[in-house]
């Protein structure tokens, strides 16, 4: 079946508030409103924003953020894929042909964290997919869950019924962490882009993951515009300063809830490791939240989670693609580290 040739442009090339326009086809009121304020930001310039054009109609649009990872020792430069949108008359008319044939002519590694949806369709696409991640919870306060907006009266019963079941467990097992003592572990008041960089600068080479330099730092944490919500927490055994958690929380659909943005540095650091997780606990049961959220990809950092209390409750889903199969095959196979910083799954509420 042949299809009509379609055109991709840089968002930056097009008028401001015909991109807002078709913006609004695309995706929700809020989300809108803070692609409006925030698209620089979250892209990293607009002009890694892109536009599927049917003539002079947008049809389609996704975005690649530019950014690099570490395999072995050695830097490669990546592109990470996101917010891939078709107008739905548009859809299986050829657009997703265009957008795969663009993306693959970079000579960039490509990278993203797709749904379940999307993840059906890259792998039909030829990409490398993998859904052993996984997201972990630590729950706090699990009454406060049943609240959250997006459950239905019949979802928020059964909740409450369970969560009433557990909660006078909870409670003990909680007040037993507040107690325990954390060695090394501290918040970093006043946290500098050059400290953060060269914690990770001790993380081991082996682990396939995204170098956190001067750039990367800025951009995703220092320029966010979720800044203030942020803690820094350094640890490492022995006082190493090797290690750092980065939170966020956040009041999201009516609950109180705390994110594990990234954790990097001396990951090897079992004893260190386990004294930061245990001291980012204590901080978001300081704050009141109903739980905290972490996500994981490498085994030995998830069991350390568990041991710390934590339990896997979904899956996440990522996704390769390189012109060559020995750098996928690394890619997938090797240790990797993939934080909630990665992705943009935290960027927008």
């Amino acid at each position: 079946m042949l299809h009509k040739k379609y055109n991709i442009i840089s968002a930056s090339q097009l008028d401001t508030d015909k991109v807002d326009n078709f913006m609004e086809q695309c995706f929700s009121r809020d989300k809108c409103d803070f692609l409006k304020k925030h698209g620089g930001w979250l892209y990293n310039g607009n002009e890694n924003r892109y536009i599927v054009l049917d003539g002079n109609t947008p049809a389609g649009y996704f975005g690649l953020i530019p950014g690099k990872i570490n395999i072995e020792g050695k830097e490669y430069k990546t592109l990470t894929s996101m917010d891939l949108y078709v107008l739905a008359q548009y859809r299986g008319k050829g657009i997703m042909k265009t957008i795969d044939s663009y993306v693959k002519s970079k000579e960039s590694i490509i990278i993203s964290f797709p749904n379940k949806t999307s993840y059906k369709i890259f792998k039909k696409y030829g990409y490398a997919v993998t859904d052993k991640n996984s997201i972990m919870i630590f729950l706090i306060k699990p009454l406060l869950i049943s609240q959250h907006k997006r459950f239905n009266i019949f979802s928020k019963f059964i909740m409450i019924c369970l969560f009433s079941i557990i909660e006078p467990f909870l409670f003990l097992f909680l007040r037993r962490h507040n107690y325990q003592s954390t060695k090394y572990s501290y918040e970093l008041k006043n946290p500098s882009i050059k400290v953060l960089e060269n914690i990770f600068k001790t993380q081991a080479k082996d682990i396939v993951t995204a170098i956190r330099d001067e750039s990367y730092i800025r951009r995703r944490f220092f320029d966010s515009p979720f800044f203030s919500q942020y803690n820094f927490f350094v640890g490492g055994s022995q006082n190493s300063q090797s290690i750092v958690i980065i939170t966020r929380t956040l009041i999201h659909l009516g609950v109180r809830q705390t994110r594990v943005l990234d954790i990097f540095g001396n990951l090897n650091d079992k004893d260190g490791l386990l004294d930061l997780i245990r001291f980012a606990i204590k901080d978001s049961i300081k704050k009141k939240s109903a739980y905290i959220t972490f996500h994981v990809s490498l085994s030995s950092l998830r069991s350390t989670l568990l041991k710390s209390g934590f339990f896997p409750i979904t899956r996440s889903r990522f996704r390769c693609l390189h012109n060559s199969e020995n750098i996928m095959q690394e890619i997938m196979e090797k240790k990797a580290h993939w934080s909630l910083s990665d992705s943009d799954n935290d960027s927008f509420d």
